[in-house]
């Protein structure tokens, strides 16, 4: 960690040198007055990376509303999530401060509150993101997006350890289809969010192919949610990409279970267990790894 910051920190210095030169040949700019202010940290702060977790998030820049028409919040959050939160801290203090700072100013606030959500998103920090979504509903009076309160109250309902949303859509056959019978027919029931065609979508699916043939017969059931879509290109899809058995439905007109399970990413997977609790949710990038871990004890 010492060298990673003495690293980290030295780059720091060597932008703030080159951003404080750009400042100085344009002294009247938006750039050398707002921004260059706004991104800098001082040689306290570079110090150590105590005094740097202590003060990275303090600026008073961020009651700016005018700060938030550039990439800088969003790159200040995500470097704190990144490079200098301790990966083993789940509490919301530093964030508690800079919305307070925010707070000063309504519309900053807002746009912070947005930043934010889509900074823990994009980190993949879910222990953070549920003390996000601790934060705001023991605030109601300063959770003032009423969009990222909206995206935070679902993300609520089906993250892990919440109990899992009943879907029932239609099969090929046209026959109703529902998760819950599948979840209590299995130990782990894998719920996959995807679109026909989606790329991403069409090379990930069959990774699971191989899981699905070593566990289906110790506990494992795989039910698949498409994007509404076309018919044929859905059935072709489930021929070309997903395993015999698996239960496939596809969405209606509102596309409603991706809003259950506030997906934002296809594909999503979201793994049940046999009493009904999500033990796990996945992206594209972690899914096998992460199956595996939850799979092999069977």
């Amino acid at each position: 960690m010492t060298l990673i910051f003495k690293e980290f920190s030295g780059k720091l210095r060597d932008y703030q040198k080159r951003s404080a030169a750009l400042a100085k040949k344009y002294t009247n700019s938006y750039v050398a007055n707002r921004l260059v202010t706004a991104d800098r940290l001082s040689e306290v702060d570079l110090s150590s990376i105590e005094k740097l977790r202590n003060g990275y998030l303090k600026r008073q820049a961020f009651a700016d509303h005018k700060f938030y028409n550039t990439m800088l919040p969003s790159l200040i959050l995500e470097n704190y999530l990144n490079f200098i939160m301790d990966k083993d801290d789940s509490s919301f203090t530093a964030f508690e401060w800079v919305l307070n700072v925010a707070s000063k100013n309504k519309t900053a606030s807002q746009r912070l509150q947005d930043v934010l959500y889509e900074a823990i998103n994009k980190s993949k920090r879910k222990d953070v993101m549920r003390s996000y979504i601790y934060w705001a509903k023991a605030h109601p009076d300063k959770m003032v997006n009423e969009i990222t309160k909206f995206k935070l109250e679902g993300l609520s309902k089906s993250m892990v350890d919440a109990q899992f949303i009943n879907i029932s859509l239609k099969d090929t056959l046209g026959n109703t289809r529902e998760l819950k019978d599948v979840v209590t027919a299995s130990k782990y029931t894998l719920l996959t969010i995807y679109n026909p065609d989606c790329s991403h979508c069409i090379e990930t699916l069959p990774k699971l192919i191989p899981i699905w043939e070593k566990y289906q017969s110790k506990g494992l059931k795989i039910y698949t949610v498409a994007a509404k879509n076309d018919n044929a290109m859905w059935i072709d899809f489930i021929k070309k990409h997903t395993g015999i058995g698996w239960t496939n439905v596809m969405e209606d007109q509102t596309n409603s279970s991706f809003g259950k399970y506030s997906i934002n990413s296809l594909p999503s997977f979201v793994l049940i267990d046999k009493q009904g609790k999500i033990v796990s949710r996945m992206v594209a990038n972690d899914v096998v790894a992460e199956l595996q871990k939850w799979l092999s004890p069977l």
